[in-house]
C-alpha cells in the first residue's frame, strides 16, 4: 500500500492490519492539480522501488493520474474508489475562483483551467476504469451520470466501522470533572466551519436550564485555526457557553471509541455549503453507532436515510440553532425515547459494520479478474 504524502507523528514505513504502508513525499499532492512535478516523483518512486501490481486502486482524484499510469504501465486493473462528489467540490472551488477579490486574475484563470482538466479526466477515467466505488448510493447515482454511459463494474462501499463491543464508561466526566448527572452531547471529527461546528455551539444557548454539555473532539487544520480560535474565544467570553462547551481535541483513532463510548448523544451538524456536504455519508456516524450512542445529525438524504431506517436518533436544520437545541431537549426529556434508540442501536452496529460491508468490496474484486 502507497501513502503519497508523509503523516506527522507517522513512520515513512510500518504494516497495518498486515499491509504494509509507505509514504513517498513529505508535502501532499496538490489537490486540484491533475499534473505535478510531486506526482512524476510519486510516480518513479513507485516504479524503480515497488514490485508489479495486478490491481491499482485509488482514491480520489489527486491521484488519479498516477494510478491510471500505473496500471498502463504494469497492464493492471484500475479501481477508482471515490470518497466525496468530487463534481460538486470543482463546482464550489470554481465559484470561490470565480468570486474572490483576493487572486490575481492570470493565477485565477490557470487555476480554473487546472481545475477544468482534473474534472474532465474524471469524468473520463469514469468510463475507462476497471471499477468504481462511491461512498454511498446518492453519490454513485450521480458518479454514474456524470460518466455519461455505463461504468463497467460498479460498487457502493460505505465507510463502516469494524464491528466492536464498546464499554459504556465516564472518561468523558472524568477529564473535565463533571457532576455524574451531567449530560454529555459528543462532536467528534474535524474542527472546522463548514461542518456546523457553530450552529451546534449556538444551539447550547438555548439549553441553559439543563444540566448538559457539548464536548469537541477532533483535529483542526491550518486553514482552520483562525476560526478554532475564534471559536473558543466566543465560548469563554459568553456566560451562557462558557460552561457549556469544552474542547479536548485530537485524540489517537485508537482510543476514540472509548471516548466515544461516554456521551450520551453523537452529534452530525453538518451544513449544505456543497451538495458534496448534503450528500455525505460520514465515518463519525459509523463510529457513535459502534459505541452504542444514539445520534443527532442533519436532516440530509443519506444521513436521514440511517438514522431513520434504524430508528437511532433524531434530524435537525443545522442551520437553526433553535431547532437543534429543541431536538436535543426533545430527546433528554424522554427517557423512553432513549431507551428505544439505545435499543435499536445494538441491531444497527451487527448489520452497519465492516465485517459485513467488505463482501460487497471481495465481490468487485472478483468480478474484474
Amino acid at each position: 500500500m502507497v501513502c503519497v504524502s508523509e503523516i506527522p507523528g507517522k513512520p515513512k514505513q510500518e504494516r497495518q492490519d498486515g499491509y504494509e504502508v509507505n509514504r513517498l513525499l513529505k508535502k501532499r499532492l496538490y489537490k486540484y492539480h491533475l499534473f505535478s512535478l510531486r506526482l512524476v516523483k510519486s510516480f518513479l518512486k513507485i516504479v524503480f522501488s515497488h514490485p508489479r501490481s495486478e490491481y491499482v486502486h485509488v482514491h480520489d482524484p489527486p491521484v488519479l493520474l498516477l494510478g491510471y499510469l500505473l496500471a498502463r504501465l504494469w497492464n493492471a486493473r484500475l479501481v477508482y474508489d471515490s470518497h466525496e462528489w468530487w463534481e460538486a467540490l470543482f463546482q464550489e472551488e470554481k465559484e470561490r475562483l470565480t468570486n474572490s477579490a483576493n487572486i490575481n486574475p492570470r493565477q485565477r484563470i490557470k487555476k480554473l483551467k487546472q481545475l477544468s482538466r482534473m474534472h474532465r479526466f474524471e469524468s473520463w477515467v469514469l468510463q475507462h476504469c476497471d471499477a468504481v466505488i462511491a461512498v454511498n448510493d446518492s453519490i454513485g447515482q450521480r458518479m454514474q451520470k456524470q460518466a455519461h454511459r455505463p461504468i463497467k463494474h460498479y460498487a457502493t462501499i460505505r465507510n463502516f466501522a469494524t464491528y466492536q463491543e464498546v464499554q459504556r464508561n465516564r472518561r468523558l466526566h472524568e477529564h473535565f470533572n463533571l457532576a455524574n448527572q451531567t449530560k454529555v452531547i459528543l462532536y467528534q471529527g474535524q474542527i472546522a466551519e463548514k461542518r456546523g461546528i457553530g450552529k451546534a455551539v449556538e444551539a447550547m444557548k438555548h439549553l441553559s436550564d439543563m444540566d448538559v454539555v457539548l464536548v469537541l473532539i477532533g483535529p483542526v487544520l491550518p486553514s482552520d485555526e483562525a476560526f478554532l480560535h475564534d471559536l473558543l474565544t466566543r465560548i469563554e467570553t459568553s456566560d451562557l457557553l462558557r460552561d457549556k462547551v469544552l474542547y479536548k481535541g485530537f485524540v489517537s483513532p485508537t482510543e476514540l471509541l472509548k471516548w466515544t463510548a461516554s456521551a450520551d448523544l453523537g452529534l452530525q451538524p453538518i451544513i449544505n455549503t456543497s451538495m458534496n456536504h448534503y450528500l455525505c455519508l460520514p465515518n463519525k456516524i459509523f463510529e457513535y453507532i459502534q459505541a452504542g450512542i444514539p445520534i443527532a445529525a442533519s436532516a440530509f438524504p443519506e444521513l436521514k436515510h440511517i438514522i431513520e431506517n434504524y430508528n437511532i436518533g433524531l434530524v435537525f436544520d443545522p442551520e437553526n440553532p433553535v431547532q437543534i437545541a429543541e431536538k436535543i431537549r426533545q430527546f433528554y426529556n424522554s427517557p423512553e425515547l432513549q431507551q428505544m434508540y439505545i435499543k435499536n442501536l445494538d441491531r444497527a452496529k451487527k448489520e452497519l459494520c465492516w465485517d459485513i460491508e467488505q463482501q460487497r468490496l471481495l465481490d468487485l474484486y472478483t468480478a474484474i479478474q
